[in-house]
């Protein structure tokens, strides 16, 4: 019986051995389809944000109302312009409560027609507003300033600026005016103001 157990033990561990099967691979993670995703740029240690494709691409935009130029997007080397000349100034304005338009139209020399009344402006007030057109870079404004379905009593503005050096007609309305814009109405609108409140009516 001794004789027979180192056998037997053998014969054990014989065919525990070969009834044991291969290790498998470990499978890898399947990829995540992103369905035409675009990824967006994130904190290190953060996880990526995707985005449908055509949406990151126009997050950039600028929204309604904002103003842009080539200086305010960090266009390298924006363009330097020569100081700026008034050659006119075309300003119209409607909508408001009472619905009367206003139409002013400034010229380089000073002269002035405020709804058909005609005077002159100092050469003062004519490089105050030639100032706030170079300092906004007016010739170069982009943006949207008006929506669909304006309210009839919201104010309108278009204003068209010619100078030697080109031209440019913007239209804002109430709601969707930059402060650069509202301010340069303002000081259109007080420009000959007294003479055409005192003008017979």
């Amino acid at each position: 019986m001794r004789r027979l157990l180192p056998g037997l033990l053998s014969l054990v561990l014989l065919a525990a051995c070969v009834g044991q099967s291969a290790p498998s691979a470990t499978p890898e993670p399947p990829t995540a389809e992103t369905g035409g995703a675009t990824p967006v740029a994130t904190v290190e240690g953060q996880a990526a944000q995707l985005l449908p494709t055509g949406v990151a691409e126009t997050m950039g935009a600028p929204l309604p109302g904002t103003l842009v130029t080539a200086s305010t997007t960090g266009t390298a080397n924006p363009p330097t312009r020569p100081p700026f000349t008034i050659n006119i100034v075309s300003y119209y304005q409607q909508g408001g409560v009472s619905g009367t338009p206003l139409n002013i139209a400034l010229y380089g020399d000073g002269r002035l027609i405020r709804d058909g009344v005609e005077s002159r402006v100092s050469p003062e007030e004519v490089d105050a507003i030639a100032a706030m057109l170079s300092e906004m870079d007016f010739l170069g404004i982009q943006g949207v300033f008006t929506a669909a379905g304006r309210a009839p009593d919201l104010f309108q503005y278009t204003i068209t600026v010619e100078t030697p050096f080109g031209s440019q007609t913007l239209t804002t309305q109430d709601g969707l005016t930059p402060d650069p814009l509202l301010a340069l109405y303002a000081a259109i609108r007080a420009l000959g103001q007294a003479v055409t409140q005192e003008a017979p009516g």
